[in-house]
């Protein structure tokens, strides 16, 4: 058997795609798996150069590596092309062509095989595609992303150069990830998001920032997983939310002047009856010349009560710029909230009904906790009828949680209204604001906490608030590291 007749046989028993061509590129020898893959008829192939099944883009590369094969500058060609079927639709294969030589070293031939690489071109088009959208869209995002790979920075947008306050990318890329969060912050930020390699979570922070210039932000981080090049690496996205907490302390600052003056008149009313009841024991004891035991013990009781009340007044009206987490008796709090409203209840002849537990201490700032339990006491006030009650309830309800149910019997509200409760200036009340509830809600929010809110027309309105005993280091939410 010739050597031809040997190729020829072999090509055409082989379940790869095969294919014997001349010196000059023209096929000799095709094999049925070639002819299924371009979808031509061996006879339809024959004859012809590689131009009938190349690309147009692939034409002019495949003939020039043909030539130096057949002048022997190569022994050998294997490249990816694309090839044509008959129908028109593009296919990629993964080719090689061997110079064969006869006894005398002459070359005789080309053997060709092809492997049908279609479908892993495709995929990596489409990921190159979704690569190059993503990062575009990346690009356009305005929020600031960076991506974070062995600890260090290796990719960041045009919003996080502008966040930083860097010249350009070069600054940033390559240093150490979380570099820009001050040093009391950072081991815990770093702890948070390294762990996030092993999940496929996101998480949210709240931190702070150290600009290039110096300047402090305050930022909320969503934090994930992402394959990078890859490998694991974690993606940061972080807004700036500097403007929004100066708003929402503002509106905090504003909730509580309003909360001081809606008391002021139930304080001077608190303050007036003891006054009036020493000044009546000093009148008699001028009278009388004398001063007797049990009156003075009423006097010094009656100045006490009324010195609470003022220091209770004036700590809830002082500024207090920081928030400070704290362990403090919730029990505590709510009796000293219900000795400031005593009085506007008295005039309303409510009764406040309390039941409150021995509970241990939480993690929270007190101001703040007295603030949401004013305004939800108060209102619970006003939406109850004369000779009503509210109800103030405290206790626990597992390991890591505690309860307070402020409810009235008043006239209670709708449920396409009661699910707008705690939007800032929507309020049941005629000149009401709403932001007492908003304000609220965000406190308990900054608590790590819940307030749920459930009325029935007729029959009154129930607040629950939710609260951990400890704050959870994972949550670095405003104030909460100083």
């Amino acid at each position: 058997m010739s050597s031809s007749n040997f190729y020829k046989t072999i090509c055409n028993q082989s379940p790869a795609a095969m294919s014997i061509l001349d010196l000059k590129g023209r096929f000799i020898e095709v094999n049925q798996s070639l002819c299924n893959f371009l979808g031509y008829s061996k006879d339809e192939i024959l004859g012809e150069t590689t131009a009938l099944l190349s690309h147009p883009n692939e034409v002019e590369i495949t003939s020039r590596k043909l030539q130096q094969l057949t002048s022997g500058e190569i022994e050998s060609i294997q490249l990816e092309k694309c090839y044509l079927h008959k129908k028109g639709h593009p296919l990629w294969g993964l080719v090689s062509f061997t110079l064969i030589r006869d006894h005398d070293n002459r070359p005789t031939f080309i053997i060709g095989q092809l492997q049908d690489i279609t479908e892993k071109v495709m995929i990596q088009q489409q990921l190159m595609e979704s690569e190059d959208r993503y990062r575009r869209l990346v690009e356009l995002s305005p929020e600031a992303i960076f991506v974070h790979l062995n600890g260090r920075i290796v990719y960041v947008n045009r919003v996080g150069i502008k966040l930083l306050g860097a010249k350009n990318k070069d600054e940033i890329i390559g240093t150490p990830s979380f570099s820009f969060i001050p040093d009391e912050e950072r081991d815990l930020i770093r702890e948070e998001t390294v762990a996030l390699l092993n999940q496929t979570t996101s998480k949210k922070l709240r931190h702070s920032i150290i600009r290039y210039d110096g300047k402090s932000l305050s930022a909320i981080t969503t934090a994930a997983r992402i394959t990078y090049n890859g490998e694991r690496a974690i993606q940061t996205v972080i807004r700036d939310i500097t403007e929004q907490k100066m708003m929402e302390e503002w509106l905090r600052k504003s909730e509580k002047l309003s909360v001081v003056g809606q008391l002021a008149a139930g304080v001077a009313h608190e303050i007036r009856n003891p006054l009036t009841s020493i000044k009546g024991f000093i009148q008699l004891a001028k009278s009388n010349q004398e001063f007797k035991q049990e009156h003075l013990d009423i006097m010094l009781t009656e100045l006490e009560r009324t010195e609470g009340v003022i220091y209770e007044f004036l700590s809830l009206a002082k500024p207090n710029d920081q928030v400070k987490f704290q362990k403090h008796d919730v029990k505590t709090i709510l009796t000293k909230v219900i000795t400031l409203l005593d009085s506007q209840a008295l005039m309303k002849d409510i009764e406040i009904v309390t039941s409150l537990g021995h509970l241990p201490e939480i993690d929270c700032d007190e101001n703040q906790l007295k603030q949401v339990f004013i305004n939800i006491i108060q209102n619970a006030l006003e939406a109850s009828p004369r000779k009503g009650a509210v109800y103030v309830h405290l206790d626990q309800i597992n390991d890591d949680n505690i309860i307070i149910r402020i409810s009235d019997h008043g006239p209670g509200m709708p449920k396409d209204r009661l699910k707008r409760l705690g939007e800032p200036f929507y309020s049941t009340k005629e000149k009401g604001t709403g932001l007492g509830l908003m304000v609220s809600c965000k406190i308990v929010e900054n608590h790590q906490g819940k307030i749920n809110f459930s009325s029935k027309e007729g029959k009154g309105t129930t607040v629950d608030i939710v609260l951990p005993f400890e704050q959870r280091l994972s949550h670095i939410e405003e104030g909460a590291v100083h």
